[in-house]
């Protein structure tokens, strides 16, 4: 059971009941939570506000968590929170990601999420501390679909069937300027009737909002990331966007064909299956 089980089970944002929590990253805190007036299933991701930004990023889910308790125990469990119009975030001006970063992920997810395989985000809920953003729920991700259920296992035409779907998905990304730069089985979700949903975007980029200086180059899963982005020499963007989303594309296929990675990181002097 997470920490926050404990703690948050049954409270209330607005009018969304919290079940669970169902991931965490360096960008937030994940729940299930389902709307009290229709009973539909919602993902919640919240995310802590960069002002508010600890240097040890590992600490920052800690803050969140506490900063979450600490207000709904004051509020008899309950938050009622203003909700943010989307387009608002999705016409927001460089200069206020830079102000604002924690808005970057938003941004870009809103610019693709009408894509049929990439979640919806379905409403941005504020608070003080905090950015409450409302998605698409799915039980099941693409790797434990791979590995734990072995559902593409010996199945070419279902294999062909989700590898198209993420091609198609990828296409449309890069045609409008969104590269998601930590493409995994793990942040694409799939429904019952086999289905993709790409997901988390908080390490994507633009080429209009992005430094090359700024860029985390070896953040997100070293089994998926391409050499360029773990050599000491500096990438291209090309190398760190379009080029490295093909690349883990490559490595997801081995996946879905062999249930496994062909290495843990794509380096010739850390990785002897590599070399």
């Amino acid at each position: 059971m997470e920490q926050s089980d404990m703690y948050l089970a049954n409270c209330q944002i607005n009018n969304f009941k919290i079940i669970k929590q169902i991931g965490s990253g360096s960008n937030g805190l994940v729940f299930h939570v389902t709307d009290v007036f229709s009973n539909s299933n919602f993902t919640m991701k919240i995310i802590l506000k960069s002002h508010l930004f600890n240097s040890n990023k590992n600490n920052n889910n800690d803050l969140l968590l506490n900063q979450l308790v600490h207000d709904l125990s004051h509020n008899d469990y309950k938050l009622s929170l203003p909700t943010v119009d989307l387009d608002s975030v999705l016409n927001i001006s460089n200069y206020q990601l830079e102000t604002n970063p924690h808005y970057k992920e938003l941004n870009l997810h809103l610019k693709v999420h009408t894509h049929q395989n990439v979640v919806t985000i379905h409403q941005i809920i504020e608070s003080n501390f905090a950015t409450f953003i409302l998605m698409d729920y799915y039980p099941t991700d693409l790797f434990t679909s791979i590995v734990d259920h072995k559902h593409f296992s010996h199945n070419g035409n279902l294999v062909k069937n989700v590898f198209l779907q993420l091609l198609s998905v990828l296409e449309y990304c890069s045609l409008n300027d969104v590269y998601h730069c930590d493409l995994k089985p793990e942040n694409i979700l799939i429904d019952k009737l086999d289905n993709i949903y790409l997901c988390d975007f908080g390490l994507a980029i633009s080429s209009s909002s992005s430094s090359m200086s700024n860029l985390n180059l070896n953040v997100g899963s070293s089994y998926y990331m391409a050499p360029e982005r773990i050599s000491p020499n500096k990438p291209t963007f090309n190398e760190l966007t379009i080029k490295g989303d093909v690349w883990s594309l490559g490595i997801i296929l081995i996946n879905l064909t062999c249930i496994r990675n062909p290495w843990a990181k794509a380096s010739t002097l850390e990785d002897k299956t590599f070399a």
